[in-house]
């Protein structure tokens, strides 16, 4: 197993080795301060409770005549609970949801609460036919977070929920990543929607953009002009290869990385530091079980240049924002950002 690890890297090396170049000039441009919006969590169209939250009670109902889809939350006994995940509210959060009562003439009652402590929104005997949409601002509740839905009707008829909706708005950030002539082995350090194809359209002469497929131990590429079967999704938290004929720069805009969740299999796996905060070789394989070495591009040699555990610290290099990192690892885990 050893020998096959490292044989692979010596195969990257050869393929990639001929013209790789790879400059990183990560800049913080300036804007109108526009926002992103990113939904943190939505019910109830396809797991009742979904997944995170938790549940005391609440049902989730075909019956009747939901807001929109074709179910809702239904609770009749006093006190029964609904509970979010933890979600991080920034500057700019709302929770909206749409709220009836089962049957006219039984009135509900219903609280929203923040971590099970602070209310932040009631209405009692209500009893009006319909639904009703609420929309409270969260911002000044900065920080994780629950939202508890608790139900106060006591008798046989109850309460309705649906379309419960938590989103944020972030300030966008753009950067740009300066590409030279040959590969380059960058990551996206911010949440985007792009694709492969994306990144080659924002560029020119780009050639092609390749993943590593950590569960095959083989790249995937995807060719500027070829098919596009071949595209794939950019993700937050992976490396990628960008191929050029002429140096370019390009400029990427988004929301800030909040986490990832990036399996690892035995074998190479390629990732991607998008954290703002530096760190070094040493750390980060600190953070992953089994870690036998790290592997980064370096553009002036051209060729890789690679710490292994236990080795001399003179091979230790510094981790920055923007770097693609070739992760040997001896046994299978998942990685959140530690380093």
């Amino acid at each position: 197993m050893e020998k096959k690890r490292i044989f692979v890297l010596l195969m990257t090396i050869f393929i990639f080795g001929s013209n790789c170049c790879n400059i990183f000039q990560f800049i913080e441009t300036a804007h109108a301060d526009p926002l992103v919006s990113i939904i943190l969590d939505e019910g109830f169209e396809d797991i009742f409770p979904p997944i995170g939250w938790t549940n005391t009670g609440w049902v989730d109902s075909l019956y009747g005549f939901p807001h929109g889809g074709s179910s809702w939350a239904y609770s009749w006994a006093k006190g029964d609970t609904l509970t979010t995940k933890i979600l991080s509210f920034g500057n700019h959060t709302n929770l909206s949801f749409w709220y009836s009562i089962e049957k006219v003439g039984h009135p509900m009652s219903l609280e929203v609460y923040i971590d099970e402590t602070t209310i932040i929104w009631s209405m009692d005997n209500f009893s009006k036919p319909g639904y009703f949409q609420a929309v409270i601002n969260l911002s000044t509740y900065h920080g994780d977070n629950t939202i508890n839905f608790v139900g106060l009707t006591s008798d046989f008829y109850g309460q309705c929920l649906d379309d419960i909706i938590v989103t944020t708005q972030q300030d966008e950030i753009c950067e740009d990543i300066d590409l030279l002539e040959g590969w380059n082995l960058i990551t996206i350090p911010m949440q985007t929607s792009w694709y492969a194809s994306d990144i080659a359209e924002n560029i020119t002469g780009c050639q092609s953009i390749s993943r590593w497929d950590s569960s095959n131990q083989t790249y995937k590429t995807f060719i500027v002009g070829g098919p596009p079967a071949f595209d794939f999704e950019i993700k937050s938290g992976c490396g990628y290869y960008v191929d050029m004929v002429q140096s370019d720069i390009i400029s990427v805009c988004g929301s800030r990385i909040d986490n990832v969740s990036i399996p690892l299999n035995i074998g190479w796996n390629l990732l991607g530091w998008y954290l703002e905060v530096d760190t070094t070789a040493s750390s980060l394989s600190e953070n992953i079980p089994g870690c036998l070495s790290i592997s980064m591009w370096d553009c002036v040699n051209q060729t890789y240049k690679t710490f292994i555990v236990g080795g001399p610290p003179a091979f230790d290099f510094p981790v920055f924002q923007g770097m693609g990192l070739f992760v040997d690892v001896t046994q299978t885990s998942m990685w959140y950002g530690e380093g």
